[in-house]
């Protein structure tokens, strides 16, 4: 059973009257005292003689009165120890207790045993409009702990929360009629009796705790006093090892991120990369399910990527655009967050997620371009909070740039593909010079290279203006006889006329769009794709291609390959009809367009040297060719890619290292345009290792530097070459040397990006951890200024609320912990070391202990977790407004200053101590100092004083001291303006290398 949220069983408070059973009422034996009295009274007046007995009568029973009287005390007396000492023992177990919420609950169960029927037990948490039941035990048993939403004034846990009282029912059955609110039942066999008390922690109601049973009358005033002191010791543990939880959540939300990061920057591969990303995410947030969707908005398409569920069992979920959760999200390029599915009409059920409950999906978005969606999904009711939402939307920028990144190395593999189909063609058509044996060879190797099942070529027929069919493959003896039978003359079919007028590919569904393309059912064609064969302006025909009976989508890639297949096909059809002087014109310029098209189509530079050296064989009739690049780590130009060099010469050119006074690389430093070998006076190494002299180097030049040579064997004399070779060879070279430009600059590009989006990220997730502002605290005025020297930086500050020592405070007494501190190094690595840092001494001085115990705790802390040889300066103070006096440690931090508001005086607050991170078991020392109205607390990093100008001189802490005690009549805020000012100024356009924080801290005159 269980009230609205929550739990059963309550009846009334304690400070109400409690009717006491007359047994135990002192009234029977007083008025018994009375009647002996009485009694007496009468024997003496009717017999006097009677005097002695009476008397002894009175006697007896004023001393039986007492002697119960004095029992009676000593009870009471009895069970108030047994009392304290129940509470003492509960409150050492918690206080030796880990910050764990789950093991303190259980150590509240355990002393709730000791003292009471705790046949059913609840120990819940309230977390905003939630109520958690993080412990629930029946008969000894657990339950699993359940999430409730809470519905303001409704049920009795409100009322606990509301009232911070708590409550004993005796028995519901007879006193549910006077409960402060109306108890909703879950069970056919609730409880009798139960015993509430609230979780207050501070000024804060966190949760409740109770035990019932299911007798009447189970529990008193005395299992009532002890529950209540244990809940009041056991909340401020709680309230700290929530803290704790939700800092180490934090932590490994981070160390996923991180982690997601380095995965989707280590592999390229799509598939493999969706399944690290979800699997990731599953087992670093603990969520019920994750999935990945890819999104075609073009064609308003959601595709199941990759899933991770419990046991690592993927569900595969097929979305429609616009339904379901992920749909709208995919639909609309917004997040969505939804605590309770069931309420939500978007949500569309599946059978092998039926236990739902909360689901959280965000669009990955690339420069406002949606490429995919990330879909959680959790078991649990109200699972999603903001701090989801935005470590979802942090990581799918990270996902969306990895896609992205992935499909830009399919597509640069997509062309290094098209690239050596375009070359088989070439090698294959290059061997053929008649135009039937050039048509035999096109429609024999496109199916192959493609895929398709049927390929023909119809030929233009200018005299005819007709079509002709020209060579088919794939079809059978009858539909070849027939399609060779057929006529396409200008007019007949559409589907032809538009691919004449536009020179560009269509695809046409045959079988539905019979009158664009009208074809005998017998070639039983349901899409085809029809390919311009144009050259040079040109249209020298058609070429069909279809998936034999069967309808294919035919995707970018395929069209694009094909495509590629018929220029070539068509540029060896212009071949094969030109005459000889003709061809050679033609030669030259696909020569140079298809070394074009390599460097401009890819971005991978082995790819594209490795076509050009294959090429330039074909193109100008070399026995081989090679380059060789500058290595700068080397100092030497190495091997890169070769064609034609086979046995020893291939293991020679593999073994050169060239130098810059090389003699073949002398000359080309020079600016010769190229170098003969036979030419030079001395033998070069190149020469030797590739056992010939007829090699001819050309410059690989851009901008003055030589970024390489490249070496061809042209087996003949420099006299042999005509002014177009050499130009051709020259291009081939130039080109050559802007795609390893290129490649060094898009190198460049992709690593400056790389850091800059990783910078970005580290600089959110730091500020993240700043203060907003500075918090009020009576009697004080706070100021901070805090700057990175890079993008992310290792300074930290912040301000810890903690808790009033005692009822020496006072009522309205505020204290609070001033953090400074400086991890010793830059960037990212010091921006991670500081987030841990920050953790563990917020969590660890949280509670309020002195600065030197907390700088000690959390030393051991960060030993214990750091993996690194960073290390972290800090300085800790604790202001009370109750007190003018200050406490405070350091760990190897610079000296705060502290400026006396009446004379000026600048003192150094110094304290023994090492940096944190070093060493463990390290003692700080704890240090005070008193505070009077007016003074300043000036707590900072060597940034201010390190701060240097253009001569390379300090600002120093002698002109920090000046400066503060020049302003120090001003409040707080103008105070760290001026310092800020007065380093700008002395550091001018100096650039500064260190992180700049500032805290200040003045007690507020005294008023008049």
């Amino acid at each position: 059973m269980r009230d609205n949220g929550v739990s059963p069983g309550e009846g009334r408070s304690p400070d109400s009257p409690s009717p006491r059973p007359w047994l135990q009422s002192p009234y029977p034996v007083a008025l018994g005292l009375a009647a002996a009295v009485v009694l007496v009274v009468v024997l003496l007046l009717a017999q006097p003689e009677w005097a002695a007995p009476a008397l002894a009568i009175l006697a007896v029973a004023a001393v039986g009165f007492l002697a119960w009287r004095w029992a009676g005390v000593r009870a009471s007396l009895l069970q108030r120890v047994a009392e304290l000492s129940t509470i003492e023992a509960a409150g050492r177990t918690i206080a030796e207790a880990e910050l764990d919420v789950d093991e303190i609950a259980r150590l509240m169960y355990e002393g709730a045993q000791r003292v009471a029927d705790a046949t059913i037990f609840h120990l819940g948490l309230f977390e905003g409009d939630t109520y958690t039941l993080r412990l629930w035990m029946h008969d000894g048993e657990p339950v699993a702990p359940q999430t409730f939403q809470m519905s303001p004034g409704v049920g009795l846990v409100n009322w606990l929360r509301e009232t911070k009282r708590p409550l004993l029912v005796r028995d519901f059955a007879r006193d549910m009629e006077s409960l402060p609110a109306r108890p909703a039942y879950v069970s056919d066999d609730p409880p009798r009796s139960a015993l509430y008390v609230p979780l207050v922690a501070g000024e804060q109601v966190i949760g409740t705790m109770s035990v019932q049973s299911f007798r009447p009358g189970a529990y008193g005033e005395g299992e009532l006093r002890v529950l209540s002191a244990m809940a009041n010791q056991a909340a401020l543990a709680l309230q700290k090892a929530r803290v704790y939880e939700q800092e180490r959540k934090r932590a490994r939300q981070l160390a996923t991120i991180g982690e997601v990061s380095r995965q989707v920057t280590a592999t390229l591969e799509l598939n493999e990369l969706f399944e690290r990303v979800v699997r990731l995410i599953r087992s670093g947030f603990g969520y019920y399910h994750v999935a990945i969707f890819a999104a075609d908005p073009a064609r308003e398409a959601i595709t199941f990527q990759a899933g991770a569920g419990a046991g690592d069992h993927a569900v595969r979920v097929d979305v429609a655009w616009g339904q379901g959760l992920v749909g709208w999200v995919a639909a609309h390029g917004e997040p969505v967050m939804v605590n309770d599915v069931s309420a939500d009409t978007r949500y569309r059920a599946i059978d092998a997620l039926e236990e739902t409950r909360s689901e959280l999906a965000v669009p990955l978005l690339l420069e406002n371009e949606l490429v995919g969606v990330l879909d959680v999904q959790s078991n649990q009711d109200a699972a999603f909070g903001p701090d989801d939402l935005f470590i979802l939307e942090t990581l799918g920028v990270q996902v969306a740039i990895a896609i992205q990144e992935a499909r830009l190395y399919a597509a640069e593999q997509q062309q290094a593909w098209l690239a050596t189909a375009l070359l088989q063609v070439a090698d294959a058509m290059g061997q053929v010079d008649e135009m039937d044996a050039v048509l035999t060879t096109i429609v024999r190797l496109t199916p192959l290279l493609a895929g398709v099942d049927r390929c023909a070529i119809l030929l233009w027929e200018p005299a005819a203006e007709s079509f002709r069919p020209a060579q088919t493959h794939g079809l059978s003896p009858e539909q070849r006889e027939l399609f060779e039978s057929m006529a396409f003359p200008r007019g007949s079919v559409p589907a032809l006329d538009l691919v004449s007028m536009d020179r560009n590919p269509l695809l046409v569904r045959a079988d539905e769009q019979q009158a664009l393309l009208p074809l005998p059912e017998a070639l039983n064609a349901c899409e085809v794709l029809l390919l311009p064969l144009s050259a040079q302006g040109e249209l020298l025909g058609v070429m069909m291609v279809d998936y034999a009976g069967r309808t294919h989508h035919f995707d970018e890639r395929s069209i694009n390959m094909l495509s590629g297949i018929a220029n070539q096909a068509a540029m060896v059809l212009q071949t094969a009809r030109l005459v000889q002087s003709q061809q050679e014109e033609a030669y030259v310029s696909m020569a140079l367009l298809q070394v074009a098209e390599a460097v401009h189509q890819s971005t991978d530079l082995d790819n594209t040297l490795a076509t050009i050296v294959r090429l330039t064989p074909i193109l100008l009739g070399v026995e081989a060719s090679a380059f060789l690049l500058w290595e700068e780590d080397a100092a030497a130009y190495l091997p890169s890619q070769q064609h034609g060099l086979r046995g020893e010469a291939h293991e020679a050119f593999q073994a050169l290292r060239l130098g810059r006074d090389d003699p073949v690389v002398l000359p080309l430093l020079a600016g010769e345009s190229m170098v003969s070998l036979q030419e030079i006076a001395s033998s070069s190494p190149l020469a030797v290792a590739l056992g010939r002299e007829a090699v001819l180097a050309l410059p690989l030049k851009t901008k003055g530097e030589l970024l390489g040579l490249m070496a061809v064997d042209y087996a003949g004399a420099t006299a042999h070459f005509t002014q177009r070779w050499l130009s051709i060879l020259s291009g081939i070279a130039g080109q050559a040397a802007l795609a390893v430009e290129n490649h060094r600059l898009l190198e460049e590009s992709a690593e400056q990006d790389r850091i800059r989006q990783e910078l970005e990220v580290a600089r959110r997730i730091q500020t993240s951890f700043l203060p907003d502002c500075c918090p009020p605290v009576p009697g004080w005025e706070l100021a901070a200024v805090w700057r990175s020297a890079r993008q992310v930086g290792g300074d930290f500050y912040d301000f810890i609320p903690l808790p009033a020592n005692g009822p020496r405070d006072g009522a309205g007494s505020q204290r609070l912990g001033l953090v400074v501190a400086d991890v010793a190094d830059k960037g990212v690595p010091a921006a991670l070391f500081m987030a841990l840092s920050r953790t563990l001494v917020r969590t660890v001085a949280i509670d309020g202990r002195p600065p030197a115990l907390a700088l000690a705790r959390a030393n051991d802390l960060i030993v214990a977790d750091a993996r690194t040889d960073l290390f972290v300066t800090l300085f800790y103070a604790i202001l009370d407004s109750a007190s003018s006096e200050v406490a405070y440690a350091t760990a190897g931090h610079v000296p705060a200053l502290l400026v006396r508001a009446a004379s000026g005086q600048v003192e150094q607050l110094r304290a023994p101590g090492m940096a944190m991170g070093v060493l463990p078991d390290v003692v700080f020392e704890e240090r005070r100092v008193q505070v009077e109205p007016g003074d300043l607390l000036v707590i900072y990093t060597d940034g201010v004083t390190d701060a240097m100008d253009g001569g390379h001189r300090t600002f120093g802490r002698d002109r920090l001291a000046e400066i503060v005690r020049a302003h120090r009549h001003q409040p707080a805020g103008d105070v760290a303006q001026a310092i800020e000012e007065a380093v700008d100024t002395f550091a001018g356009a100096a650039a500064q290398y260190d992180d700049l924080t500032l805290l200040i801290a003045k007690r507020r005159p005294a008023a008049g």
